[in-house]
């Protein structure tokens, strides 16, 4: 007598057999979800005045980290953390540039495909501009990175955060197993002991705020930064993410973690509240003061923002105003 053990284990090979007689391999599995690039074509015959019209434009998604083909969307669907103005931001003249020599997206989406050629965007990375172009190699990859003592990523952390040269070591630690880089899609994991940074500081991008760059490099899962590079084998004991493009996590601040407007009595005549930012670029209105004239704060550069960046000026304790260029995509701090 066959047992039920027998009976299902012969109906499955039964099942293998009849898939490979047929298909000549076992059917791929598809996996719908996942971090994918997002690359946009202008259709030539589309007139003028349709240039605002979804029909005048395909878009296609590359699973990245994948040897997947591209795929044609015929539709978004937009989850409730994405950016209100996402038609625009779609529809960006640098979402159609060729990606096929930089291996660098300008876009990026977190979400599902479904059956029906559409995707459903949970979240939105933008590619952060810098000074040199945004360029990968075959061997590149798009990373995250996690922090492994959570316990670690404190304000504490961010703010002894050590910089050596090009280096910036996340909270000063050498450890080769404090830090994790992981693969997007594919999941695969690397320690690390710091990451290399040439791209993103205020001597190549004027007015550049690196103590909120660094914050995004760690924060939580649904708003870190994506990061795009080469992992480097430096010992046995040390290794290290060489990056080349990062890309914010929009809208920012984080829908979830929206900065709080306190409501502070007026200052008296001629003075004002000086104000700290924080590495999320909240601020926080602290006492009134006198600010000084201009010719006194000779010694505070005022940056001449690159393309793409604004230009954000806070009162600081001394009474003089310091300068930020932020990135144009991100939300606006209210005062």
């Amino acid at each position: 007598m066959v047992s039920l053990k027998n009976n299902s284990l012969f109906i499955f090979i039964i099942c293998y057999i009849s898939i490979v007689v047929v298909y000549g391999f076992p059917p791929p599995i598809l996996r719908t979800s996942g971090y994918f690039g997002v690359r946009g074509e202008k259709i030539a015959e589309c007139n003028s005045s349709d240039s605002n019209n979804s029909q005048c434009f395909k878009f296609y998604l590359k699973k990245l980290n994948t040897m997947e083909t591209e795929q044609l969307i015929d539709r978004f669907q937009f989850g409730p953390y994405v950016p209100q103005n996402m038609n625009q931001i779609i529809q960006d003249d640098q979402v159609f540039s060729d990606t096929s020599v930089d291996f660098v997206y300008n876009l990026i989406f977190y979400g599902s495909l479904t059956p029906q050629r559409s995707f459903q965007i949970l979240r939105v990375y933008k590619y952060l501009p810098k000074s040199t172009p945004p360029r990968g190699g075959p061997l590149s990859k798009y990373y995250f990175v996690k922090v492994l003592d959570e316990n670690d990523k404190s304000n504490n952390h961010m703010n002894n955060a050590k910089r050596n040269g090009l280096t910036i070591r996340l909270g000063g630690g050498g450890a080769r197993d404090k830090y994790i880089i992981t693969e997007l899609n594919t999941f695969g994991q690397r320690p690390i002991s710091y990451i290399r940074n040439n791209e993103y500081t205020p001597d190549k991008i004027p007015g550049f705020d690196t103590n909120w760059f660094e914050a995004r490099i760690i924060d939580t899962e649904d708003h870190r930064l994506l990061a795009h590079g080469d992992f480097v084998e430096i010992s046995d004991l040390a290794a290290s993410l060489r990056l080349g493009s990062a890309f914010i996590n929009i809208p920012d601040p984080a829908p979830n973690a929206p900065c709080g407007i306190a409501v502070v009595p007026d200052c008296p005549t001629d003075q004002v509240r000086w104000i700290t930012r924080h590495n999320d670029r909240c601020i926080q209105k602290n006492d009134c003061i006198t600010p000084k004239p201009i010719e006194e704060c000779f010694y505070v550069p005022l940056p001449n923002c690159t393309q793409h960046y604004r230009l954000v000026s806070i009162m600081n304790q001394d009474g003089c105003n310091h300068y930020y260029c932020d990135f144009n995509q991100l939300d606006i701090i209210s005062r």
